[in-house]
């Protein structure tokens, strides 16, 4: 049966296992008691690793159970060999060995003998079946000699066909937390069974426990600590971290679609040229579509297909792909996640994963209202301020035109001489154009809404505004010698009831900015037209630069530019509330090099124009 003590002695020819988890490694007090006692009486302790990092915890158990390891060392109470590793590559190489240490300790004089095995990387099939021939070989060894030997297994590292294979060979074994020893001589096959089957169990509920304690934490820390984050990329680049390490992905990053191109908006971890390589290979729609539609997906690694070349020179085996979703279906990216560990590894976080994924998503919409709540207040503040200094301005101004206006009216009933006449009827239409911006300037900055309105031929507005912005383009285009043509489809038949100097300032300002977006010419094209028996549309399409997706989202944005310090900012904004306040709305279609179309559209009248 199971021998279940509380003190432990030393036993010659003994092979003791101690189970832990990588989660913990707390020193047990009887191994310790153990230890000092065989270093009092003639002893040392042998430490047999395979890999730095175990060589290392190896020294800082020996300075927790309260040892001196340099002075161990210094005095040959102590030596710590590597063992199972490449150096030795045969098996009658690695018992040589062990056999080596305990003949250098015999001939010190030390009458008992400890040996401390811990080995990790075993996950492979070939280093477990070394690892099983190698504590075999020391149990082998320890039957000639006056060693009793301890060997540390973490529990996660062992798979389920090792840990059974495995254990049954030690004499007792010893578990963490727990101050007893099981003897495992003489027991039953079936009662060995089971009770390793309840060992087994015991620490697998407590890593799946601790597991699942970590995920929950980590969406507590998510909600806390980007509470206070002011930016959408500080948010991601934080999940992204935790997200990683809780699963234990190797590397990883999100990426967004940008028309079939790969767009890197946050990683962690990455390996260097992995990006440039992944770059390198055509990225289709369906792909990045296919993510989406699936959801949360753990698989394999491609070895065959496009991606093969990066998966092998990576040594990937999992790609774990999650895709950040808003409520309202608009796609923020995809998280790829990496490792070299197999896909059945991370099957258990698909749940864990979806539920970060709803709460990025949740923390980035809310982010998002923040960041446009906090646009909306800063703009009110700027059209504040403008409001003040047009208002003022177009008060002085007024007055200036007022008195134009009076003086060469009296100048026209006073001459004769017809050619002057006509300039002075120039200079007074001109000065009623300028009040009309004043009142639209007036309008802006006091959201004065009694602006004279009146029945209008759109057609006719529309050709006055294409005569004022010939000068510029004779001026620019003819005399540089550039190559610029108008097409005027006029086309509608129906009036509007509108302010005709705000529609023709709106339909002339985009004109404008064609102009400026074809500088090594090209053709522009004015069309009015009735969309239905309700609406009228304005359309003023050019063949130049075209805009990106950000310019568009801001275009209307009061003092935003893309001029540079030959731009206000107000020009569209101004025109976009010209259009609003007559019932209508404007539309932007713009691709980057193939041109802008502006589509304004206004209510008809069936008023009459008397004029």
């Amino acid at each position: 049966m199971i021998k279940k003590v509380s003190s432990l002695e030393f036993e010659s020819g003994a092979l003791c296992g101690i189970l832990s988890t990588s989660l913990e490694n707390s020193p047990l007090e009887i191994l310790i008691n153990l230890v000092k006692e065989t270093m009092n009486d003639d002893g040392c302790i042998i430490l047999i690793c395979n890999s730095l990092r175990v060589y290392t915890s190896q020294k800082e158990t020996i300075k927790k159970w309260g040892f001196d390891y340099h002075e161990l060392v210094k005095t040959r109470k102590l030596t710590h060999r590597l063992y199972v590793d490449s150096t030795f590559k045969t098996r009658e190489e690695r018992v040589n060995e062990i056999k080596y240490g305990l003949r250098r300790c015999e001939e010190e004089g030390f009458k008992k003998i400890l040996t401390h095995v811990h080995m990790d990387k075993i996950d492979t099939d070939e280093n477990s079946r070394m690892l099983y021939n190698f504590i075999k070989d020391i149990k082998e060894v320890c039957k000639d000699a006056n060693m009793m030997t301890f060997a540390s297994y973490e529990m996660d590292n062992l798979t389920e066909e090792n840990f059974y294979k495995l254990i049954p060979i030690h004499s007792m074994l010893m578990l963490s937390e727990h101050e007893y020893v099981y003897s495992l001589d003489n027991i039953r096959n079936k009662e060995s069974e089971i009770f390793l089957k309840y060992i087994r169990s015991l620490f697998i509920d407590k890593k799946l426990l601790y597991s699942e304690n970590k995920k929950l934490e980590l969406l507590n820390e998510l909600i806390l600590e980007t509470s206070y984050m002011t930016s959408s990329d500080e948010l991601l680049n934080i999940s992204l971290k935790k997200i990683s390490d809780i699963i234990g992905a190797d590397f990883g990053y999100i990426i967004n679609n940008n028309k079939g191109s790969i767009d890197v908006i946050s990683q962690y971890n990455v390996p260097n040229d992995y990006l440039e390589d992944v770059k390198k290979i055509e990225i289709e729609e369906e792909d990045i579509l296919n993510i989406l539609e699936k959801g949360t997906c753990i698989r394999m690694a491609d070895m065959q297909g496009k991606y093969a070349f990066v998966s092998k020179k990576y040594n990937l085996n999992t790609i774990i792909e999650i895709p950040l979703v808003f409520m309202n279906g608009l796609h923020i990216g995809i998280m790829r996640l990496f490792s070299i560990r197999q896909a059945y590894d991370f099957y258990h976080h698909v749940s864990f994963l979806e539920a970060v994924s709803n709460t990025i998503t949740s923390l980035l919409e809310r982010q998002k209202y923040v960041d446009d709540n906090q646009r909306k207040l800063i703009m009110s503040e700027k059209l504040r301020v403008l409001g003040e200094l047009a208002g003022g301005i177009a008060h002085d101004f007024n007055n200036i035109l007022t008195t134009i206006l009076g003086f060469s009216q009296i100048a026209m009933n006073k001459l004769s001489d017809s050619e002057i006449k006509q300039y002075i009827q120039t200079i007074y239409s001109s000065c009623l154009d300028g009040k009309s911006i004043v009142e639209k300037i007036q309008s802006f900055s006091r959201k004065n809404t009694n602006v004279k309105k009146e029945v209008n031929c759109i057609n006719d507005i529309a050709r006055s505004a294409i005569e004022m912005a010939k000068p510029k383009w004779k001026n620019y285009y003819e005399t540089g010698g550039i190559k610029f043509h108008v097409i005027e489809k006029l086309e509608s038949t129906s009036n509007i009831h509108c302010n005709q100097y705000e529609i023709k300032e709106v339909i002339l300002n985009i004109i404008l900015n064609a102009m400026d977006a074809m500088e090594k010419g090209g053709t522009l094209t004015i069309r009015t037209y009735d969309d239905d028996e309700n609406t009228i549309v304005v359309e003023i399409e050019d063949t130049g630069s075209g805009m990106t997706e950000e310019v568009k989202e801001n275009l209307f944005e009061p003092f935003f530019s893309t001029k540079g310090a030959k731009g206000t900012g107000l020009g569209l904004s101004i025109s976009k509330n010209i259009i609003y306040s007559h019932g209508g709305y404007i539309e932007v279609h713009s691709v980057p090099g193939e041109g802008t179309l502006f589509k304004i559209y206004l209510p008809k009248t069936l008023e009459i124009n008397e004029k």
